[in-house]
C-alpha cells in the first residue's frame, strides 16, 4: 500500500493485522500476485502445499497462495498435472509451454 505524504512516498506493509512502514531505500515494491507468479516461476512443478508454505515462508497468506493457484488455473496461466498417489503439480504456463517445445 502506498500513501503520499507530504510529497514523499510512504510504503506500509501489512503483516499479522497491523501495518509498518517500509523503510528500505531502495524498496522494490510488488503486488502479491507478482509475488506468487515469481514464486511459482522459481518451482515449476510444485504441488499446491509446497507452494502454499514458500508462499507462507515470503511473508503471503496461505489463502492468497491458494486463491492464485486455482484462478490461475481456471484462466489458463498455470498448468496442473496430474502426478501419482492423486497429486497434483504446478507450473506457470508460460514455463510449461517453454519446457514442451524443448522436448519436441
Amino acid at each position: 500500500m502506498r500513501y503520499l505524504a507530504q510529497n514523499r512516498e510512504l510504503a506500509l506493509d501489512y503483516h499479522e493485522g497491523g501495518f509498518t512502514p517500509d523503510t528500505r531505500p531502495a524498496a522494490v515494491y510488488r503486488t502479491v500476485t507478482e509475488q506468487l507468479t515469481n514464486l511459482l516461476g522459481l518451482m515449476p512443478g510444485c504441488t499446491k502445499k509446497e507452494f502454499e508454505d514458500a508462499a507462507m515462508g515470503k511473508g503471503l497468506t496461505q489463502i492468497s497462495a491458494r486463491n492464485f493457484l486455482n484462478k490461475g488455473v481456471i484462466m489458463g496461466s498455470i498448468v496442473q498435472e496430474k502426478g501419482p498417489k492423486r497429486r497434483l503439480f504446478h507450473t506457470l504456463a508460460t514455463t510449461a509451454a517453454t519446457n514442451s517445445d524443448k522436448v519436441q
